[in-house]
């Protein structure tokens, strides 16, 4: 019986606790819920919660939202939150499971909005040094955008633990983007002290890239420099010591005052990455890591993880008193590849069997706001594939740099000493750069010393010059000049060079040998669909027309609008290039060119029409080659036979006929100046002759350029009282014009000046 009634009791016993806790979670939901409303009404909160009950030791809340005052900018929800309570009715801990904590708009408006969250503005924080009560956070989430500056970070599996000594975060994979820059961590591990001092940092993986910026129409010359920096009138602005002088002075402040004095921070593998090419030029991965003593700050990375002697090193050091920044490049020789270059980034080939090697030594005073930069670099059998360099892969490239110089403020760029050098080709350079709030001043010496023709030519790789292929070349070639400029006064800018040119051409290819051009040869066309085309031109066929048989009033109009020199020149016009970069200057982008009559032959003989480096550096040669080959008459006869005048119309012979229905020979003065009017853009022009007559505005222009050539002494009075009231008249087909009596032939050497004169329309 005895047992029996220890049963009984046992049963009701348990029968009253199960009630007891019954009826204390009906009890206690609603005192949780005053409690953690009155609690949150204090900071503007709301909370809302599914369901409120006891656990063992404490209560448990599911299925939390918190809103703010301003919802739209901090909001969260909580799946899970057990609340630990001690005695005398206190919390004593806190753990989360699955948080998701939203945060939307500026930086600003999110911190104070979190401000009031916490009970700051009403002193309710813990104090400094007291985190308050444990708290745990599992399979968190925090996501921030700021849709006005393009900002975001997030973390993704994210965990907290924070108790009375220390916070301790770990997410699985964390983003950060601003602007230009993003950022991609996984393995995140941070540890900070009781005050918020950082302890410790390691991540696995990090990625930093640098987005493709969107490039906008300013120009490049100084009226978008004077656009740039309107706010900063009266200031003189430096090439970037300031800034960087300002950079350096936050991230120690930052680094110092947010870190222990033993900081270990610590990434295995860290990768850049440069978005502007594609695919991607990247740089690792390596290992980062940053040090910090009461002294000093110290940030060392290797682009290789094997880390070897060979791999390129950085190192940075940041002294926490204001003394002498320093950054170290050294690294080599080490392949493309183990720098993590992928093989087409950049346009980079061959990135497994071409080598690095380098070094460089910044030095930035922070007292003085100078910086002082010694570097050096080697770059062997590297491939390129660039459009704007070549139509095809080059292959074989060894270049090398070497500069040393300084820049100091206010504004001043000094140049010591600076070699490039492609191949057998050298150039070195000094000078300085000023750059004030509204003008650029400049003083550059260049040099090119004396070097063999034929090794430059045979070093340079054979997608850069593919024209002179099997070319051999003797003699040397050397060169010096100055240029020096302020743009308050561009009209006095000076430039000066002397270049000994002692090349020769012993040998050419047949394509361009001067016999060829001593009777009918192909020469290229391009039709009006983009496509390329052939036509059989040179002496001896219909089309061509020998420059005795040319109007002399189309040599004047070409000289007068072209190229006023070239008797006297060498292919190349000095007063021609020296007001090319003063208009360029001017007008802030690029306006106005020098080519020569000899370069534009050089182009319309043998290149083509793709404005490349390749095109540019092959110009320069040909024109210097046709300069030796052919007298001055050779080569304005070639050119006015074989420049474009139209929707393929090549040459005079072609041209008079087009537009006039007449012969070179009876062409008049107008009308040839007509014929030099249409060379900036002959296709564009060309549509004049839909017309009966040249437009008024465009006579004003041709009749401004005879005035032009009158005043040189090209043409006389008499010619030019007669030309000066004619109207240009189109012929369309049908009977020709009435024969005209060709006009005499003159010697035209002694004439012309060194400009070249503008003409793009009225």
């Amino acid at each position: 019986m005895l047992r029996r009634f220890s049963r009984r009791r046992t049963l009701v016993a348990g029968a009253a606790a199960v009630a007891a806790c019954v009826a204390a979670s009906l009890a206690v939901g609603p005192v949780v819920r005053s409690t953690v409303q009155r609690f949150a009404s204090q900071r503007g909160l709301t909370v809302r919660s599914k369901s409120v009950g006891l656990v063992w030791g404490g209560v448990m809340l599911r299925d939390v939202a918190i809103a703010g005052s301003h919802p739209e900018l901090v909001h969260a929800r909580l799946s899970q939150v057990r609340v630990e309570l001690a005695w005398p009715f206190r919390v004593g801990a806190i753990e989360v499971v699955g948080a998701e904590l939203g945060l939307h708009g500026h930086a600003d408006g999110v911190a104070q909005e979190l401000g009031r969250w916490r009970g700051s503005s009403r002193g309710d924080e813990p104090a400094r040094g007291s985190l308050g009560p444990k708290i745990s956070v599992v399979d968190g989430s925090v996501q921030w955008d700021d849709s006005d500056s393009g900002r975001e970070i997030s973390f993704m599996g994210l965990s907290v633990e924070r108790n009375a000594d220390e916070v301790r975060v770990r997410a699985r994979d964390a983003h950060v983007s601003d602007g230009h820059l993003r950022a991609e961590v996984t393995g995140l591990d941070m540890r900070a002290d009781s005050r918020g001092t950082l302890e410790r940092f390691q991540a696995s993986t990090a990625t930093v890239e640098w987005l493709a910026r969107q490039e906008v129409e300013t120009g490049v010359g100084v009226p978008a420099l004077q656009a740039a920096d309107e706010s900063a009138a009266g200031r003189t602005e430096d090439f970037g010591a300031a800034r960087l002088g300002r950079a350096i002075d936050e991230a120690t402040s930052l680094l110092s005052g947010h870190t222990a004095t033993d900081l270990e921070a610590r990434v295995d593998a860290l990768t850049w990455r440069f978005s502007s090419t594609s695919p991607p030029l990247t740089l690792g991965p390596g290992p980062f890591a940053i040090t910090r003593s009461s002294a000093a700050i110290d940030v060392r990375y290797s682009a290789d993880t094997t880390a070897s002697s060979s791999s390129l090193r950085c190192s940075i050091r940041l002294p926490v008193a204001r003394d002498e920044a320093s950054l170290t490049v050294q690294g080599g020789p080490v392949t493309l590849a183990q720098l993590g270059i992928a093989e087409g980034a950049a346009g980079l080939l061959g990135v497994r069997t071409s080598d690095f090697t380098g070094g460089a030594r910044i030095v930035f005073d922070r007292k003085g706001g100078s910086l002082v930069f010694d570097a050096e670099g080697a770059l062997r059998g590297v491939g390129l594939h660039n459009e704007r360099v070549a139509p095809e892969d080059i292959r074989g490239l060894d270049v090398s740099f070497a500069v040393r110089g300084a820049a100091s403020e206010p504004g001043v760029l000094r140049l010591d000493a600076l070699r490039a050098r492609l191949g057998a080709a050298e150039l070195t350079a000094s000078g300085t750069i000023e750059r004030r709030h509204d003008s650029w001043a400049a003083a550059v010496a260049l040099e090119v010393p004396t070097t063999a023709c034929g090794a430059v030519i045979a070093s340079i790789p054979t997608a850069l010059v593919p024209a002179l292929q099997g070319s051999v070349f003797d003699g040397t070639f050397a060169a010096h000049g100055r240029l020096a400029f302020d743009t308050r006064d561009l009209d006095a800018l000076s430039l000066t060079y002397d270049i000994r040119d002692g090349c020769r051409a012993r040998a050419v290819p047949g394509a361009l040998a001067r016999e060829r051009f001593q009777r009918p040869f192909e020469q290229r066309i391009y039709l009006p669909d983009g496509t390329t085309g052939s036509i059989l031109t040179g002496p001896g066929t219909p089309e061509w027309t020998p420059l005795d048989s040319i109007s002399p009033y189309l040599q004047i109009a070409v000289l007068t609008t072209e190229d006023g020199a070239f008797y006297r020149h060498h292919g190349y016009s000095s007063e021609a290039i020296r007001a090319s970069v003063i208009a360029n200057l001017k007008a802030g982008r690029f306006v106005r060119g020098a080519s020569t009559i000899s370069m534009q032959l050089a182009k319309n003989l043998f290149l083509p029409r793709a404005k490349t480096l390749s095109r540019k550096l092959q110009e320069i040669i040909l024109t210097d080659y046709l300069e030796q080959e052919f007298t001055k008459d050779e080569l304005m006869e070639l050119y006015l036979n074989v420049v474009e005048l139209g929707p393929t119309v090549y040459g005079v012979t072609e041209a008079a006929d087009y537009y006039f229905g007449r012969t070179p020979a009876e062409l008049s003065l107008p009308e040839c100046f007509f014929l030099a009017t249409l060379l900036p853009s002959p296709i564009r022009h060309s549509k004049m002759r839909e017309r009966d007559h040249v437009p008024d505005g465009w006579m004003r222009t041709i009749q401004s350029l005879m005035a032009v050539a009158h005043k040189r002494g090209l043409i006389s009075d008499a010619e030019l009282a007669d030309a000066i009231g004619d109207t240009v008249v189109f012929w369309h087909g049908g009977p020709r014009p009435p024969p005209r009596s060709p006009v005499p032939r003159r010697h035209l050497g002694g004439f012309g000046d060194e400009d070249i004169e503008d003409h793009d329309g009225p």
